[in-house]
């Protein structure tokens, strides 16, 4: 018998607590009314009894309000908010056998410690019928950020900014064969940026940068054979992306962007579950310093190591302990190009850690959990719900 250790076992706790804390709100809306014990009933799983959220996401119509937690340390470390948040299971059409994401619709708001605050609302659906995906977001964001830049004696500048915009985008993809989508993204954001500092600005920077809206427009395709878009136990998700920043497009600076990613996850056996992680962003250009690809690894503040293309991969490998709690560690490596750099030149950067997970909704496949990860010269803590590469 596997042994709960304490965090964990307060974990279950506190979530056990928020769930049956914001379910009224749910249920409110369910009809026929039900009684306290059919909706305790609704947190259990039929199979072995435990903590479970899938029925109670199957019947509940209306939102589910969810209180979440950001962790992001260019952030500032801590920041809290609400996210009601709507999953709906989607019906296969005749003959189908394939998996189908549910649609999740989510309206969200948050303020964090460096005084960051945003909100938004966000809807993604796949319309197996006709063989569609379609996502939309639309935001007001108010955030501080540092941008790192390399000054005469080698060292990183930090340079703060803050950064207020309203940003809007829309996809749409259509499927062709075997789960492979072909499909349009458009983005479009006014951006207005106030240095919080009083010393000089990069040579890179201009005040011209300051007011200055980003409209790309993107082709792409999306092969997505994973067994749920949660917290994967099997399956991969290759993608290849490529943008533009024009004058067409409504944008007022002319970039592109190249991107590549591919995420596959494989059982070593019943108890192991094995993810590998490959991804790279080339930019091409008069590419503006709050666009720059940066490295997204796990321990390294977002934004910290910019360059004009980035190269990355990471290792994650999933225990289970039982059918609910799992334990993992993870790893990876991520390099950053400077324009005319080599392989050999450009910087290397690590991030390794550990964490744990407890399947929140068995029927979906989503896991949720803590995970603390060690970068270079930074520590960094992470609440996740479904996967951490999930994007």
């Amino acid at each position: 018998m596997i042994k709960i250790t304490p965090h964990l076992s307060a974990l279950k706790i506190i979530y056990l607590s928020l769930i049956l804390a914001f379910s009224t709100l749910g249920f409110a809306q369910t009809k026929p009314k039900m009684t306290k014990e059919q909706r305790k009933a609704m947190l259990r799983d039929t199979l072995d009894g435990r903590l479970d959220a899938s029925v109670m996401i199957d019947n509940t119509k209306g939102f589910l309000p969810i209180p979440f937690f950001v962790t992001e340390a260019a952030l500032g470390g801590f920041g809290m908010g609400l996210a009601p948040v709507y999953i709906s299971p989607q019906e296969k059409p005749i003959g189908d056998k394939d998996y189908i994401a549910p649609a999740v619709t989510a309206a969200f708001g948050a303020y964090t410690a460096n005084k960051s605050w945003f909100t938004g609302i966000y809807r993604k659906e796949v319309i197996a019928k006709y063989g569609l995906k379609y996502r939309v977001f639309l935001g007001y964001v108010d955030y501080n950020l540092a941008y790192y830049k390399e000054v005469e004696n080698g060292d990183d500048q930090k340079f703060d900014f803050n950064y207020k915009t309203i940003p809007i985008m829309f996809s749409l993809s259509k499927k062709t064969f075997s789960d492979l989508y072909v499909g349009l993204e458009y983005f479009n954001a006014n951006m207005t940026i106030n240095p919080n500092f009083d010393y000089e600005l990069p040579p890179n920077i201009t005040t011209e940068d300051f007011k200055k809206k980003v409209a790309s427009l993107g082709g792409y395709l999306d092969w997505d054979r994973r067994n749920t878009i949660f917290t994967p136990d099997k399956g991969f998700r290759a993608n290849l992306a490529y943008y533009v920043n024009d004058d067409w497009t409504g944008s007022d600076y002319k970039f592109e962007k190249l991107e590549t990613f591919v995420h596959y996850f494989f059982p070593i056996n019943n108890k192991w579950i094995s993810g590998l992680r490959f991804e790279a962003l080339q930019a091409y250009g008069n590419v503006p310093f709050h666009q720059m690809p940066y490295i997204k690894l796990r321990g390294i503040t977002a934004y910290r190591y910019q360059g004009q293309a980035t190269l990355l991969t990471e290792t994650e490998q999933r225990f289970d302990l039982d059918t609910r709690w799992s334990v993992l560690a993870y790893g990876g490596l991520g390099k950053v190009f400077q324009k005319g750099e080599n392989f050999s030149d450009a910087k290397t950067v690590y991030n390794y850690g550990t964490g744990f997970r407890y399947l929140v909704a068995r029927t979906y496949g989503l896991r949720a959990g803590l995970d603390v990860a060690k970068g270079p010269d930074s520590w960094g803590y992470y609440i996740v719900f479904g996967h951490k590469w999930n994007r």
